[in-house]
């Protein structure tokens, strides 16, 4: 059965064009899935998903409000030149989206670089009574907040025509 509060895989070998996944039972820890690809063959990999409770002191709390936090820890061969194809699955609680007032579009996920909060391409993916789920693209592994974006996320059936007025200005 699945630990609590993380999920962790371990490749013999990984090569190009195959996708690697790590299921993450615990929802708990708000990533449902990791997927990724490798630019190369490599071996002897591992990949874990877990929650963050106390983010450390290198990693400053993300200023918008945040759902969950949590931290991909990877083998060290698992460099951003090796990763490829980086997807990461989430959800959130409806009731979490109301109690702050935002709605779930209003989310994405932040990856965290060397002290910087990087928003992530994320969209919506799926819709249930209580979880909205999404999925984000990620060049690379670390820690990651789940939080409120910067800007609307798009969901799968919304039309991007939705726009305001002079956004479109200068696009030819």
């Amino acid at each position: 059965g699945a630990e609590r509060g993380y999920a962790k895989v371990v490749w013999t070998s990984l090569e190009p064009t195959k996708t690697a996944t790590v299921n993450v039972e615990d929802s708990e820890v708000g990533a449902s899935k990791v997927e990724f690809q490798v630019a190369e063959e490599v071996f002897g990999v591992w990949v874990n998903v877990q929650k963050v409770d106390v983010l450390p002191a290198e990693v400053p709390a993300l200023e918008q409000k945040v759902y969950k936090y949590l931290e991909v820890k990877h083998h060290l061969k698992l460099t951003e030149d090796l990763v490829t194809e980086g997807k990461i699955f989430f959800q959130v609680n409806k009731a979490w989206l109301d109690d702050n007032g935002l709605s779930k579009n209003n989310m994405a996920l932040y990856r965290n670089v060397e002290g910087q909060w990087n928003e992530l391409p994320t969209t919506i993916t799926n819709e249930e009574e209580e979880l909205v789920h999404y999925e984000a693209t990620t060049p690379g592994f670390s820690y990651f907040a789940i939080g409120q974006s910067t800007a609307p996320v798009a969901g799968p059936t919304v039309p991007a025509v939705e726009i305001g007025e002079g956004a479109a200005a200068g696009e030819e």
